[in-house]
């Protein structure tokens, strides 16, 4: 009994290994977040394939805060083959210029591994992993208060409650909240809501925050650098 339920725990370790093997991407893209500014016509990244397999690949643009079905963002080519170690050089194109003026604007840049088929077509997990990430457009008017507008953010006190405001045109990603020299602890939806720190919008925190005398966090610029702020208590 004791042999068979050590094989046992063995074949679980294999599969979990072959599991694990399977999920790793391989393709690796040259940034994790895009700007694209409005004085640009196109934009290019780079997709490199780190796997000894050859990949087909998918490109796609999610539409993020606009809320209507229009297409303001397309890529080139939408398709493509990578032979491995090999790298694809694809566009961004703007083509509907009915976007905001006065604030960034946020999208998803998708791309998608296609695995070739087994050569023997026998039963092996195939697995299409998608790689996510932002893209910001951001208009020409804002773009030379950018840097480090993170600045700006403030805490107030309404209703009984805290809450954090960002009061610039800019899209924030604050990763780590620091209050009275402690880390905070976030819910789940709080956490989504600071790494995507909307425009002009507010975030609550938690009830348990009576009261605050300082203030920090941490948050990824333009450069996907994580960087440390301190802000006032308003």
């Amino acid at each position: 009994m004791h042999n068979r339920n050590k094989l046992a725990i063995q074949i679980i370790i294999f599969f979990i290994g072959l599991y694990t093997a399977a999920c790793h991407a391989s393709f690796v893209l040259n940034g994790t977040r895009f700007i694209y500014s409005g004085d640009q016509k196109n934009i290019s990244f780079q997709i490199t394939n780190h796997s000894k397999g050859t990949y087909g690949g998918q490109v796609w643009i999610e539409n993020s805060d606009i809320k209507d079905h229009n297409i303001y963002f397309i890529p080139a080519p939408s398709f493509f083959s990578l032979l491995p170690s090999q790298v694809q050089i694809d566009r961004i194109i703007k083509v509907n210029n009915n976007l905001p003026k006065n604030k960034e604007s946020l999208f998803y840049l998708n791309v998608q591994e296609i695995p070739k088929l087994p050569k023997n077509n026998g039963n092996e997990l195939q697995i299409a992993m998608d790689i996510r990430v932002k893209l910001i457009y951001r208009p020409i008017s804002i773009s030379s208060g950018r840097n480090n507008a993170e600045q700006q953010v403030e805490i107030k006190y309404k209703n009984g409650r805290f809450l954090i405001e960002n009061p610039t045109p800019y899209y924030f990603a604050i990763t780590q909240l620091i209050i009275n020299n402690q880390t905070i602890h976030l819910s789940k939806i709080t956490t989504e809501n600071l790494c995507v720190f909307k425009p002009y919008s507010t975030v609550l925190l938690p009830n348990s925050i009576s009261h605050i005398h300082s203030v920090s966090f941490k948050a990824i610029n333009d450069y996907g650098e994580n960087v440390s702020y301190k802000i006032s208590k308003a």
